[in-house]
């Protein structure tokens, strides 16, 4: 019976560990979100996020007006 406590303690610090850098991680990307949504993002050489994704997947820069469609048949 002492070896099952031993085994469920284990298993509880190795589940607390794996929530905390999971935590870690949640708040790294949060804050990557976070720039790309408030503008600040690098677009390294693209002077619009337009410009980049028409780069990346082909095709032309969407416009602002009209329907949305994904860009390269994305």
């Amino acid at each position: 019976m002492e070896t099952v406590k031993t085994i469920l303690a284990a298993l509880v610090v190795l589940l607390l560990a794996i929530t905390a850098m999971q935590a870690y991680q949640v708040s790294a990307l949060s804050e990557k979100v976070s720039a790309v949504a408030a503008g600040s993002a690098s677009f390294d050489g693209h002077s619009s996020y337009d410009e980049m994704m028409a780069a990346h997947h082909g095709g032309a820069a969407a416009s602002s007006s009209g329907a949305q469609q994904g860009l390269g048949g994305c």
